[in-house]
């Protein structure tokens, strides 16, 4: 926690690293810091303060300070230990996403999800599954069966009769080629996008997604209900159920039913007879849930009642249900939800959208030229028996130094390169040698040019590479803190006590009152209760005057709670009523209970001890450590400063 709350500390302290200008505010040895980076990290911090060379100076002081540790750790080489090499390269794998994101399509990506979270669409579909290493003759088998197929639907075949036939879904044989109802995210990019655009009642062309061919047809399509609340009463009845099962789990549900068109209760019902355990407990509520969740049918009972009914009985592959909507929480608005669709898209397929535009810019911008040449003549050098059967083998010697492709002026790739990216993914494919190697081209060429951009950001952004900066300073300053003050303020037990023992009196209590507030417990009269406990008080002596109280009233259920403290004033309001006078007082008569407050004593001020306030003095030395630590940093190394040039931000 401690660390994330500097580096963020240090975010608002460092800023834009500007580099070669002239002005130098400040010289630690040989290390200069312009008078750009002062300015930008002063008005980054201070933009709502008014401009004074009193803030200045003030400001500076700090800034000094914060370089100064810097410095050091750099002088110890805590830049160079792995630990921080590896930290600083996982918050760099993090930073570089948004340039190495195309802005534009994102934006389109997101309101694209957005738009379509407003509908949901019930569909149908026919799958023709491709094995992922499919060879070319076999993928194009299945896409003229499933052409064949399709050509039957458009000229009127049923739906539901070709996907029981055909379609190779494990889940056809219990829903008939149904999904149900779903939303954006529900469905891999493709097939969403098919669906989307469809018409209730057309079917779509063939649709290609990473597990084959889809037929779609869209049967309905709705406002979305956004978030669902609902609950059920289930009879459970099996798919190998008897026709006597079957009709007595009918009968009890439509028993269920009856009990609820006489007004029973539907929670009721559904705990005393409902056969879902996990909801049965809960008066059959479901976990709130969105469209695509549930069994298709059950879902389509649950969006057409109205909210606060329930549903006539109906079945399921699993059993019989009554469902009743409780409330429709409808789609929030884009502005909430942006970055939720946001990080659901960096986990789909539309992520890979962004990406291909980078590159597509990246290949333009930095001039990307492939010898075609050289590629064919690698194409018939590689034994395409060898690659169908996964023994990598060259038919010919190839110049594995010959150039490939060229880009940004300096950048090479050769053919070696790409021959051993190559044969690393040779065991992958099934299919002919001039197809996966132009794939596994096109592949290791685009990432060679992410590499190279990922590489020259800071080069390109100026804001990227202050923003490397702050972390580098970041992690480098809380290393050294943690070294040098927070870790030894906590181990230095001797040092930590030595600290206190010389600075105790800055820890004092203030004038306190030891008390016992005496509650009793139901309310008698008030002076002949408040004289038997002024009587028979003494420290502890709860059960005695609980004792003389119920033989008083002859009441057993009298009770009587202490509870003992030593209060400052302002901090407790019954001994702060009694104006700090010894004694028994009556602290406030309620109508079923009395309470009283016994001031026992009155201590003088005193330091606390070391054990109550040891939290307080590890800060407190922790700041001392940390004072001293700047002071032999100043002294240690050799500091200039040009307050002068602070002119230059006041004109």
């Amino acid at each position: 926690m401690k660390r994330l709350v500097l580096i963020t500390l240090l975010l608002v302290i460092t800023s834009i690293y500007a580099q070669g200008q002239k002005d130098v505010i400040l010289q630690i040895d040989n290390e200069q810091v312009t008078l750009e980076e002062f300015k930008r990290i002063y008005f980054k911090n201070n933009k709502d303060s008014a401009l004074t060379r009193e803030s200045l100076e003030e400001y500076l002081e700090l800034f000094i300070n914060f370089k100064l540790k810097v410095h050091e750790a750099k002088a110890l080489d805590l830049h160079k230990q792995d630990k921080f090499v590896k930290e600083l390269a996982t918050y760099r794998q993090q930073l570089v996403k948004p340039y190495l994101t195309d802005s534009a399509t994102d934006e389109q990506l997101i309101r694209e999800a957005y738009e379509r979270m407003k509908y949901i669409v019930r569909a149908k579909h026919i799958l023709f599954k491709v094995p992922q290493k499919a060879k070319p003759a076999d993928t194009l088998k299945i896409y003229n069966q499933a052409k064949e197929v399709l050509a039957k639907l458009k000229n009127g075949a049923d739906f539901e009769n070709m996907a029981k036939k055909h379609s190779m879904d494990p889940s056809v044989r219990y829903n008939n080629g149904d999904l149900g109802y779903f939303s954006a995210f529900k469905m891999v990019y493709p097939f969403e996008n098919a669906a989307f655009s469809l018409d209730e009642g057309e079917i779509s062309d063939l649709v290609r997604t990473n597990f084959g061919y889809h037929i779609i047809k869209v049967t309905d399509r709705l406002p979305a209900p956004g978030t669902v609340e609902a609950a059920h009463i289930m009879i459970r009845l099996p798919q190998s159920a008897t026709p006597e099962q079957a009709k007595a789990a009918k009968l009890r549900i439509e028993e269920l039913y009856n009990k609820l068109e006489a007004g029973a209760n539907f929670a009721d019902v559904a705990r005393k007879h409902s056969e879902d355990p996990q909801t049965a407990k809960k008066g059959g509520q479901l976990p709130k849930f969105t469209p695509g969740r549930m069994l298709p049918n059950f879902e389509e009972k649950i969006f057409s009642q109205q909210e606060g009914t329930y549903s006539e009985p109906f079945r399921t592959k699993v059993g019989w249900h009554i469902v009743k909507l409780i409330s429709k929480q409808p789609t929030e608005p884009l502005a909430k939800i942006r970055p939720q669709i946001k990080r659901k898209l960096s986990k789909t397929a539309r992520a890979n959208l962004s990406r291909k535009k980078v590159v597509q810019r990246l290949k333009m911008e930095y001039n990307l030229q492939c010898n075609k040449k050289v590629m064919n003549e690698l194409v018939a050098a590689i034994n395409n028996d060898s690659l169908i059967n996964k023994k990598w083998h060259l038919d010919q010697e190839i110049n594995t130094d010959e150039v490939l492709c060229t880009f940004a002026d300096d950048a090479k790739l050769k053919v070696g390169e790409l021959a051993q990216y190559i044969k690393k993914r040779a065991k992958q494919t099934k299919e002919d040698a001039e197809q996966f190697i132009s794939s596994q081209k096109e592949n290791y060429v685009n990432n060679k040019i992410i590499e190279y951009e990922k590489a020259h950001l800071e080069e390109k952004y100026p804001d990227f590479a202050w923003l490397m900066k702050e972390y580098h300073d970041g992690i480098l300053l809380f290393n050294i803190t943690d070294s040098v003050v927070w870790k030894k303020a906590v181990k230095d037990t001797a040092g930590l006590k030595a600290y206190y023992e010389d600075h105790k009196n800055e820890y004092m209590w203030d004038k306190r009152m030891q008390a016992e507030i005496i509650e009793v417990s139901p309310s008698y009269k008030l002076r002949k209760t408040k004289r038997i406990i002024k009587k028979h008080y003494k420290k502890g002596s709860k059960d005695q005057i609980e004792s003389h109280l119920q033989n008083t009233y002859e009441d057993t259920t009298i009770n009587v709670i202490f509870d003992s403290g030593i209060y400052e004033k302002g901090t407790n309001k019954y001994v702060d009523a009694t104006n700090w006078e010894t004694g028994l007082h009556l602290a406030e008569e309620l109508d079923n209970k009395q309470i009283f407050i016994y001031n026992d004593k009155i201590l003088e001020p005193q330091p606390k001890a070391f054990s109550e306030i040891k939290g307080l003095v590890t800060a407190d030395y922790q700041n001392y450590l940390e004072q001293k630590w700047i002071a032999s940093l100043r002294e240690k190394y050799d500091v200039e400063v040009h307050k002068e040039l602070l002119d230059k931000l006041l004109n």
